[in-house]
């Protein structure tokens, strides 16, 4: 499509040609319009119209705002699908890979018993999946049994892209964490 290209067009800023009125009192003849202009137009609007899978219907005036709104609605599921559709394994230990890299990971492992008293364990836990760049971050849970009452603390040593290592310590008698939770961040 083009700009109107007629006889008596008017320069409405930075070279672009736009229409003129027809002034009888000054003598000045209104934009010639062509069939070139008109015809791009035309297929430039049905494109869109036909594009959004609409057929055109010279009875209803609202097919182009309905074609682009089903466009824009379509383009919004499309990225949703697609970061639906990133690699994941959505299981007890598994990932989500999201547009951009972003990847967030969770594992488990089994807790050590160390018995009665007070004491501390220690251990490594791998990710799913090696990180291709890092992992940015990584967080430890616990899931205790039910006497232990809160009573143990783990924390993160150190992390690397194919996972981390932790330390836990109780501070009770009798406290047996049962699971060690792990969510890792990287890219």
């Amino acid at each position: 499509m083009d700009r109107i290209n007629g006889a008596n067009t008017v320069d409405i800023g930075g070279g672009r040609r736009g229409f003129r009125d027809r002034n009888l009192l000054a003598g000045l003849s209104g934009t010639q319009v062509t069939a070139a202009f008109l015809n791009g137009l035309q297929e430039e609007v049905l494109g869109v119209i036909e594009g959004a899978g609409l057929t055109p219907n010279e009875a209803n005036w609202g097919q182009l705002l309905a074609a682009i709104q089903g466009l824009v609605a379509a383009g919004a599921a499309s990225a949703v699908a697609a970061a639906l559709n990133t690699p994941q394994l959505l299981t007890a230990a598994g990932y989500k890979v999201f547009p951009g890299g972003l990847i967030l990971q969770w594992a488990s492992t089994a807790v050590p018993d160390w018995g009665a008293g007070t004491g501390e364990a220690a251990g490594t836990l791998a990710w799913p999946i090696v990180f291709p760049a890092a992992c940015l971050a990584a967080f430890v849970s616990l899931q205790d049994d039910a006497a232990s009452e809160g009573k143990s603390v783990a924390r993160v040593t150190t992390k690397t892209a194919s996972g981390i290592t932790w330390r836990l310590q109780e501070w009770a008698d009798s406290i047996n964490p049962t699971t060690l939770w792990a969510l890792g961040i990287g890219v």
